[in-house]
């Protein structure tokens, strides 16, 4: 499983792992359109806040210029195919 890098409005940086069928599956479900993948994953972290507080970290707003995650070719197409259907209501 990959690992995710973020900081937070707090100045705390993590590193967590991260899933990216987790993440599209959340996308399609509760994803905002047109937003950068930054953003949409600020908000996917945002809302796993649960989960993360069980790792031991307080939940805080992650600051969506600060994720370092590797962004595959295949990722940037499978988030764009998912905002294309948000965008279009299917």
């Amino acid at each position: 499983m990959k690992k995710l890098k973020f900081s937070t409005l707090a100045q705390k940086t993590y590193e967590i792992k991260f899933n990216d069928d987790l993440f599209f599956e959340f996308m399609h479900r509760c994803g905002r359109v047109n937003i950068p993948i930054e953003n949409q994953m600020s908000l996917y972290i945002n809302n796993l806040h649960e989960s993360l507080l069980q790792a031991g970290v307080p939940f805080d707003s992650v600051l969506p210029n600060t994720i370092q995650y590797d962004f595959s070719t295949d990722f940037r197409k499978r988030y764009n195919h998912i905002n294309d259907m948000l965008k279009y209501g299917l």
